[in-house]
């Protein structure tokens, strides 16, 4: 304030109000990919800024994780989380314990168990591609489509 005269006069600051700031908000908009939010949102929906900071932070825990990954261990986890009816916020809680639920170990372990599932996938394919030739080899397939032909 200022003093003219015998009287004050207020003087206007002209700045502009801060906006406050959310607590998932991130420079960058795109650092979580729309298909990966349409995957994650499946079956909770969340805002963009839960979305790019659920992105950012799990990138930051294990730098080259997937959205399927990161995917998977947010629903497994929330599974138990949204259920609890005691919770304000349960998303702001999962944001804040990812580390918890999204770790590099946890991460790595997944990983293996479905190199092993494919290994088995795949040996289970080439048994019944070897079966499926020795069928043929023999005419057992062709007279089984023989007879339904008729």
């Amino acid at each position: 304030m200022t003093k003219t005269g015998g009287a004050y006069k207020e003087e206007l600051i002209q700045e502009p109000i801060p906006e406050p700031k959310s607590t998932t908000a991130t420079k960058n908009a795109e650092e979580f990919p729309p298909e990966s939010a349409r995957l994650m949102d499946q079956e909770i929906a969340l805002d963009d800024g839960a979305l790019r900071r659920l992105g950012r932070d799990g990138r930051n825990t294990v730098p080259d994780a997937t959205a399927e990954e990161l995917h998977h261990f947010f629903h497994e986890r929330a599974k138990t989380v949204y259920r609890n009816r005691k919770l304000d916020n349960p998303t702001g809680l999962m944001l804040t314990t990812i580390r918890d639920w999204f770790s590099e170990r946890r991460v790595l372990e997944r990983r293996k168990a479905r190199e092993g599932d494919m290994r088995e996938a795949a040996a289970l394919q080439e048994q019944l591609a070897n079966q499926l030739a020795e069928l043929r080899s023999f005419g057992v397939l062709s007279m089984a489509a023989d007879e339904k032909s008729r």
